[in-house]
């Protein structure tokens, strides 16, 4: 998934890596993708 110039990108084993950025919504999707793994 890219947002503007962040990707962040999702393997079947459960990792994802996010190339960083200054998106100040950062730490909030960070929050909610690691909610969402736990869940499942």
């Amino acid at each position: 998934m890219r947002i503007e110039k962040t990707v962040f990108t999702g393997y079947r084993s459960g990792s994802i890596y996010c190339n960083g950025g200054h998106l100040p919504e950062l730490p909030f999707l960070y929050e909610s993708i690691s909610n969402l793994l736990e869940q499942h």
